[in-house]
């Protein structure tokens, strides 16, 4: 674009130079130009005539003449050129401004033909935006989850904590519970041991009661021959009769007695009552020591194995609920004819037989 208005310009150029030589007198006519020949021929003529003929009038004229064409084609050269420059600066703008508008068309040009990539470009980009869309809802959807099961975990942690806690809290009242079992343990056995103590005295008492009673019984029954019952004073009051033997050796000696007495007391005469006192004093006497050492020893007997019974029971609770012996229930039936001091209910006497 640049070479255009250069060769503008010389086509302008050469147009002024032909128009001006048009203009011009004779010396710039067909006539005046010759060839290097003539040129030198004419030199080597003139200066033989200038050597002949000088007119130096002449060529003054001829001087002021092409100068003054020479001025007026230099004047008009400076025009030209003017005008040249003023029209080079025009063509220089319009080029410009045409090279910018070709610039937009074409750039025009090239977006109506990627209209058609961009609106496939933009559909694309519409369908990923309601992908993302519908990833954006998923993701919300999983977020809401992911914080439901973050607060789940929480509360979880925290039921697990209060469960630790529980289970603390279990042991150490079950430790308690079985400090405070063993210390009941201890006490109920204690309690246990004394009642026990407390009924072996009661019975041992009781027995020895039993034991004169038998024995005046005895002494009443080898003198008289028979039993005085006294009433009894109250609803309360206890009847030898409704006593019981505590060991059941001395009912074997009892009967043996009572045979031999009556084995005795056949080979006599019923009026012989010194003889029948001196047989059964004299078998009291030989009898009533041995049944008392007996029913001792049975006492004894029947005191360590009730104290053994007593001992391997073992006494089992649950949850602080301690069961009642069995041996003291069966107990408090048998001593239901007893007196006031043998009222309570804790304690009994041991197995019995009938006298």
């Amino acid at each position: 674009m640049a070479s255009q208005p250069a060769a503008l310009l010389c086509q302008m150029f050469e147009f002024v130079f032909w128009v001006t030589l048009s203009e011009c007198p004779s010396p710039f006519s067909k006539n005046s130009f010759k060839t290097l020949g003539d040129v030198s021929r004419d030199g080597k003529t003139r200066r033989r005539f200038e050597e002949r003929h000088p007119h130096l009038r002449a060529g003054v004229e001829i001087l002021s003449r092409y100068e003054d064409s020479w001025f007026l084609l230099h004047k008009r050269s400076q025009e030209s050129a003017q005008a040249a420059e003023a029209v080079d600066g025009d063509v220089v703008v319009l080029s410009a401004h045409w090279e910018k508008r070709r610039a937009a068309l074409i750039q025009l040009q090239e977006q109506l033909h990627s209209l058609p990539d961009f609106v496939r470009e933009f559909d694309a980009i519409t369908a990923k935006i309601a992908h993302l869309e519908g990833d954006f809802e998923e993701m919300e959807s999983r977020l809401v989850y992911l914080e439901t099961l973050c607060c789940q975990c929480d509360q979880q942690t925290v039921k697990n904590q209060h469960m630790n806690q529980l289970e603390i809290y279990k042991k150490k009242k079950r430790k308690e519970v079985e400090l405070l079992e063993v210390d009941l343990n201890l006490e109920h056995a204690q309690r246990v041991a004394e009642l026990e103590r407390a009924m072996q005295q009661k019975l041992r008492e009781r027995q020895k009661v039993y034991e004169e009673a038998f024995n005046q019984d005895i002494e009443e029954y080898l003198s008289t021959g028979h039993l005085q019952h006294a009433d009894p004073a109250g609803a309360d009051a206890c009847v030898l009769d409704q006593m019981t033997v505590t060991n059941v050796s001395d009912q074997e000696a009892l009967d043996d007695f009572l045979n031999s007495t009556s084995d005795t007391s056949a080979g006599t005469s019923l009026t012989s009552g010194p003889d029948l006192r001196s047989s059964c004093s004299e078998s009291l006497n030989q009898d009533s020591p041995t049944s008392r050492d007996q029913s001792k020893e049975a006492v004894w007997e029947q005191e360590e194995v009730t104290s053994e019974e007593s001992d391997a029971q073992l006494v089992q609770s649950d949850e602080e609920d301690v069961q009642l012996d069995t041996s003291l229930i069966g107990l408090r039936d048998v001593c239901a004819a007893g007196g006031s001091e043998d009222s309570d209910s804790a304690e009994a006497p041991p197995p019995h037989s009938q006298h």
